[in-house]
């Protein structure tokens, strides 16, 4: 990932990340993008006291569809992290 991670690359904190086409709209805690423009190779989310097992699966799924290739959870709880890579 960081040789893809070239100037003007940049690390955004909360960057809404929108998929219309596929009516998907989410907001990692972190994301990593390449450019200005463009879709992240990595974002990162904090579990939330209130998050659901569920949701972890469904945005494993939603993250892929929408093209992010590396996705990371972090759970402060428990003091673990679940790494997604998706090939697209």
């Amino acid at each position: 990932m960081a040789a893809r991670l070239a100037a003007p690359g940049r690390v955004v904190p909360a960057a809404p990340l929108e998929a219309p086409p596929l009516g998907l709209l989410r907001r990692p805690d972190l994301a990593v993008l390449p450019a200005p423009v463009a879709c992240p190779l990595l974002v990162v989310e904090v579990v939330a006291p209130h998050f659901l097992e569920s949701d972890h699966r469904t945005r494993a799924r939603d993250y892929a569809a929408m093209g992010v290739p590396t996705y990371l959870l972090v759970d402060p709880r428990k003091g673990t992290g679940v790494l997604h890579t998706y090939a697209g």
